[in-house]
């Protein structure tokens, strides 16, 4: 069905939509890969969060970046894929600068990620939002705050819409 999407704008002249789908996380996980010929971008949601990682922003960040966070990124280079992040957070207090933030952003720079997107939210109980803990607020504006898109990865989706068109 992908393929059959991808060859409708193609066959009109668009440009083609790029297909996301997250990484396999571990090795068993990798059966379920859809394949170098439908996925144009992989990576991962990715959650720092003490209930689970660890009791400090530092373990968080060694546990992802020895265990999901490698695979992922092994994974991607393997099938020479682009990585990002469409969903991530930080639920520490524990340092300012948050560690685990920094470290994460360093390395979706360092590994030209193609895009993220901070999960700035309260549902199910997290602290996952950046008004919780200032300092969150301060470094993700520190390097994402008025940026603009400015590679050629993603063509603009040009549709001309009926002249009649209020919006």
């Amino acid at each position: 069905m992908i393929t059959v999407i991808k060859n409708a704008f193609s066959s009109r002249g668009y440009p083609v939509p790029k297909i996301y789908f997250d990484s396999p996380v571990d090795s068993n996980s990798d059966p379920y890969w859809l394949g170098d010929d439908i996925v144009d971008i992989t990576g991962m949601d990715l959650y720092f969060n003490p209930a689970f990682n660890g009791a400090t922003s530092l373990a968080a960040w060694n546990l992802y970046l020895t265990t999901q966070l490698g695979h992922v990124t092994n994974f991607a280079a393997t099938h020479n894929k682009p990585l990002a992040f469409p969903e991530w957070c930080d639920m520490y207090t524990d340092t300012n600068p948050p560690y685990a933030m920094t470290q994460l952003i360093n390395w979706m720079i360092t590994n030209h990620a193609v895009f993220q997107t901070y999960w700035d939210s309260d549902d199910a109980g997290t602290t996952c939002s950046m008004f919780h803990y200032t300092p969150r607020v301060t470094l993700y504006n520190q390097y994402f705050g008025n940026t603009v898109y400015s590679s050629a990865f993603f063509s603009p989706l040009k549709i001309p819409s009926p002249a009649n068109n209020r919006y």
